[in-house]
């Protein structure tokens, strides 16, 4: 995070120059665009919107159970200038750089440069709409307008999907120079349009319940037709085409491990995990999750102390029932209820951590010993954007919708590889469901067990070769194949055992909202598109007041700029959420 602070400033200050000066083009003296350097402001773009994406991840993680949050109340839980960080770094570290940065580019033949840099403003554009409903954006990087005006959340949202066809446009030209230090696809043109394809799915899949001007759900339907017979999607099993960003064991100069690694491990868990979710891996379906090895680390089995966890002599709250955990899950699963606002006791050491994945952390080998700085991957974890598991997700959602997906991805994708060697046997006896809505559901929840299961170096057969694991093990205790199957059965039997499509969707959106980890921005968003998964555990307090339909406007913004006017409540809908009132809890 530190890398992100000194390059966006410095790049800021670039253009910063740049925009005062854009007056003097007679001036050889004057800073221009067109003598900038285009790599240089680029990688910037690129480290910035890794921050935003965080930033933005991790609210939405809060809001769907993945992480704890505090609460005690929604509209106590953050205040307007929780989120001014989010608008600072869309609009400063990022949008008026790719403005500036996009016509140098063209005008250089840096086609490839321009191309990216309109992806992130597109993906950048959505989110702002996506988290607060109609932003500025028509003259928001004017430099002589000082008090940009809101513009229409649908409006917006249609030029980031414009800008997506643009960016398309420029991969498919001839490019002189590719960028010295792409971060997510290392200049392959190819891949960045397969992302700006799925990006266009997952905007017309989060806009198919709209009614606003071009969006509708037959729109949506057709637009995703059409991608799905283009076959250009990101939908490799090997994870090829995954867009993820990586961090790295760097520890100074500057520190460049994954912020959920830096925050629970080298002080103690920094981080309460979240009772539910841990709850819905280990104990709902009545067997446990592959993955929560991978997403959680145990430090202990857990307590008896009141001192580390007081609410082991509370009973839980009279509006809980019984699907839901209360202070804690067992086996060491130990992490805290929604909305829990207690103070922090000794339990840093103690308490669950982040595990492997996605944050670089430890693998839990039921080790049960406290974090230190060295364990697992050090920190060299990702942020997983889009992997291939979320289009198929989508797909199984828009089969729902009525939309012909066919039965899977485009021949040379479709062989998983096995984490713990070999390739996967072809579920069904490599015979396609009749229902492509099982069949997209299927391969949504086989390739996020492989991503989860094969992105860190973990299985070896040298025992304790794996840096969090200690010397003397002799037993890894890596998930089985079977266990895998077991769990892609099981998901199957609640499929075929759901009485409608209302039932379908359900389990579609509740295996899609476990493959998000990490991702809270699109597990935020499916939940208020869709309202599931539904049962979500309730807030400690009986009344947590109304739950966010779009976070209230930035301090920042509405402090400084004249046009704005802050939102009556935190229940106003974005353009795209049709539903009623109370939809989501």
């Amino acid at each position: 995070m530190n890398k992100i602070k000194k390059i966006s400033v410095a790049f800021v200050m670039v253009w910063a120059l740049m925009a005062c000066d854009l007056d003097k083009l007679d001036n050889p003296n004057s800073v221009s665009a067109s003598n900038s350097d285009v790599d240089y402001v680029l990688n910037g773009i690129q480290l910035n919107f890794a921050g935003l994406y965080l930033g933005m991840s991790d609210y939405g993680m809060q809001m769907t159970r993945q992480l704890h949050f505090y609460g005690p109340t929604y509209e106590s839980g953050y205040s307007a200038a929780s989120f001014d960080g989010f608008w600072s770094t869309a609009y400063s570290g990022i949008l008026v750089n790719t403005k500036q940065l996009i016509p140098v580019a063209e005008e250089k033949q840096f086609f490839v440069h321009a191309g990216i840099a309109r992806v992130i403003e597109a993906y950048t554009l959505m989110s702002l709409v996506d988290y607060f409903g109609d932003v500025p954006f028509t003259n928001a990087l004017d430099p002589n307008e000082f008090n940009p005006t809101a513009d229409d959340d649908a409006t917006v949202y249609a030029a980031a999907l414009t800008k997506l066809d643009e960016a398309i446009a420029n991969f498919g030209e001839v490019s002189i120079a590719k960028p010295a230090n792409d971060m997510f696809y290392g200049g392959s043109a190819t891949k960045w349009v397969t992302l700006a394809k799925s990006l266009k799915l997952r905007a017309l899949i989060q806009t198919s319940r709209a009614n606003d001007g071009d969006f509708s759900e037959a729109a949506s339907i057709a637009g995703i037709e059409a991608l799905v017979t283009e076959g250009d999607l990101i939908d490799a099993a090997d994870g090829s085409e995954d867009f993820n960003f990586k961090y790295s064991k760097t520890i100074s100069n500057p520190d460049s491990r994954h912020p959920y690694f830096t925050g629970g491990y080298l002080q103690g868990a920094g981080y309460y995990m979240s009772n539910y979710l841990m709850n819905e891996m280990f104990v709902s379906k009545g067997l446990i999750d592959p993955r929560i090895r991978y997403y959680f680390y145990r430090q202990s089995t857990g307590t008896s102390d009141v001192n580390e966890l007081s609410c082991i002599v509370v009973e839980p709250p009279a509006h809980y029932v019984p699907e839901w955990p209360f202070c804690e899950v067992g086996s060491g699963y130990w992490g805290r209820d929604f909305g829990d606002f207690s103070g922090t006791p000794p339990d840093t050491y103690k308490r669950t951590s982040f595990g492997a994945y996605p944050a670089g952390g430890s693998f839990d080998n039921s080790n049960f010993s406290p974090v230190t700085p060295t364990q697992g991957d050090q920190g060299a974890g990702i942020l997983p954007i889009y992997n291939s598991a979320n289009t198929h997700f989508m797909l199984a959602e828009a089969a729902l919708l009525g939309a012909n997906v066919g039965t899977g991805p485009a021949p040379g994708k479709a062989v998983a590889v096995n984490p713990s060697g070999g390739t996967n046997d072809p579920y069904n006896g490599g015979v396609a469901f009749a229902d492509p809505v099982k069949n997209r559901l299927l391969l949504g929840v086989q390739h996020s067990i492989d991503k989860v299961m094969g992105t860190f170096a973990i299985g070896s057969s040298t025992p304790g070769i794996f840096t969090g694991l200690p010397a003397g093990t002799t037993t890894i205790r890596i998930p089985s194949p079977t266990s895998g199957k077991n769990y892609k059965d099981k998901v199957m039997a609640l499929y075929d055992a759901a009485a409608d499509d209302d039932a379908k969707l359900e389990v579609v959106m509740k295996e899609y909202w476990l493959s998000l980890f990490g991702n809270g921005i699109d597990a935020f968003n499916s939940y208020r598109r869709t309202g599931k998964p539904g049962n979500f555990q309730a807030g400690l307090t009986v009344d947590m007041g109304k739950a966010y339909r779009s976070f209230t406007y930035p301090s920042i913004y509405v402090n400084r700029n004249s046009t704005a006017t802050q939102k009556a409540d935190n229940a106003v809908q974005v353009f795209w959420d049709t539903n009623p009132a109370n939809f989501i809890d």
